[in-house]
């Protein structure tokens, strides 16, 4: 019986030492194994944002928080980049600080998670930049509300203003008229060489002709290049026709207006 026992005693000791050899491979082996990541979650204020869009007001800012699952997973984060356009709009810092330019619009922005195994996932969500809103000022209803006291003043007397006296209408009959140095417009005239009077064209001028009893031709007709002045004082109006013979002089009418000036003389 004592030799059995000690043999027992020496089979129970070799596997005792089996087992504790064998324990420190399985931890080791259990701690080389990386974790993958399984899910990849965005939150903006505490709340889910995966594939939705955030509204964000120019000039302002927002953090975007990624969430790994199982926490021990995660290897690395990287935002994808932005085009030039989109940057215009919103940009996002490596620690995921939403950044809200002064221009309207939507930018995707796409984050992917490297687990300690090796392999990614990603997520994304949707940036919308609009313009801040302005408060309009809250008019209180003047009959509700009740008046404040003014706090009184010492009035100062005013300074005594000098009278402007105002401008004398000037009669275009005596006027010392101002043509100015030019003509204000010029246009080519039909004028009869007889009166100097002006007609409306040459050919309406032929048809009246025609019609003896609508009007007699008291000389005959050409073409003038008539110039048209107006006063800077008074506002008359002055038609310059030149003569046939000199262009450099000819004959002025004046008349209370300027665009009475214009006008054709009637038949």
């Amino acid at each position: 019986m004592g030799q059995k026992k000690k043999g027992f005693v020496l089979l129970l000791s070799i596997m005792v030492m089996v087992l504790a050899m064998a324990m420190p491979n399985d931890v080791e082996a259990a701690r080389k194994k990386k974790p993958a990541v399984k899910t990849v979650e965005l939150r903006v204020g505490g709340k889910k944002v995966n594939g939705k869009t955030v509204t964000v007001k120019q000039g302002s800012k927002t953090k975007v928080s990624v969430v790994v699952k199982p926490g021990n997973a995660k290897k690395s984060v990287k935002w994808s980049k932005l085009s030039s356009k989109s940057k215009r709009i919103a940009t996002i810092s490596k620690s995921g600080v939403i950044s809200a330019k002064k221009k309207n619009g939507t930018v995707k922005m796409t984050v992917t998670v490297k687990g300690k195994n090796g392999k990614s996932k990603k997520a994304w969500i949707k940036v919308k930049v609009i313009k801040p809103t302005v408060k309009k000022p809250v008019i209180k209803n003047p009959a509700t509300t009740k008046p404040s006291k003014p706090v009184a003043k010492p009035v100062e007397p005013k300074p005594e203003e000098p009278s402007i006296p105002s401008k004398p209408e000037v009669d275009w009959k005596t006027c010392s008229h101002d043509w100015g140095v030019g003509c204000k417009h010029q246009e080519v005239r039909t004028i009869c060489h007889g009166c100097l009077m002006d007609y409306e064209d040459i050919e309406h001028h032929m048809d009246v002709e025609m019609d003896k009893d609508m009007f007699t031709m008291c000389a005959g007709y050409g073409t003038y290049l008539t110039g048209f002045y107006e006063c800077s004082k008074c506002g008359a109006g002055k038609k310059h026709i030149p003569d046939w013979d000199n262009p450099t002089t000819g004959r002025d009418f004046i008349f209370e207006t300027y665009a009475e000036c214009l006008r054709f003389t009637p038949y």
